[in-house]
């Protein structure tokens, strides 16, 4: 079993905290199942506001023309580096250890690993930190099952802009999704 001073379930925001107490000395370990970066980076703010760089990202400055679909596959090219370079900066520091796979409780301070590269690992710690994001849920919505709908992932990786589109809920990743798909000239309500 490995045995570190910090466990950090989650590669967001949670490496600000794995950062400071690896940077106190700490051992540190890194548990994501997912592309590293957090929410933010892969399904979040990060890609929507990329949109807003329209002359980089082929939007002619008076909106004549967008080319959605190079618009995603650039975006989607930046983050998976972002993604790629953080893996890069864990695997690469003497400070960190990266375990790559879903982590469950085996007791009160001991995660082991249930999937991917480190399935079987486990990891104990002193303190363990859950700082594990945030994933789309389907709202229990009468007649949902009745209607095609996106998630706010498939959405941010949907090449074809939708003719119009309801967003549900008021959050962050739904307003940046909203201005995001205003820019396609969808009607959004």
């Amino acid at each position: 079993m490995d045995e570190v001073g910090f466990l950090v379930i989650g590669s967001g925001s949670g490496l600000d905290v794995a950062n400071a107490a690896a940077n106190r000395g700490q051992s540190v370990a890194v548990v994501e199942k997912g592309p590293l970066g957090g929410t933010c980076l892969n399904r979040g703010c990060i890609p929507s506001k990329m949109f807003d760089r329209a002359d980089e990202f082929h939007i002619d400055a008076k909106a004549r023309d967008v080319g959605f679909s190079e618009i995603v596959r650039e975006v989607s090219e930046d983050v998976e580096a972002d993604s790629e370079s953080v893996r890069r900066g864990l695997r690469s520091s003497p400070k960190h250890e990266l375990y790559e796979g879903e982590g469950r409780f085996v007791d009160n301070r001991t995660v082991e690993l249930i999937s991917g590269d480190d399935e079987g690992t486990r990891i104990r710690a002193e303190t363990v930190l859950i700082a594990a994001g945030t994933r789309p849920s389907i709202p229990d919505i009468n007649g949902i099952d009745e209607v095609e709908y996106l998630t706010s992932t498939e959405a941010l990786q949907s090449e074809t802009p939708p003719d119009h589109l309801v967003i549900v809920g008021g959050g962050y990743i739904a307003a940046e999704l909203g201005r995001r798909l205003a820019i396609s000239s969808a009607s959004i309500c």
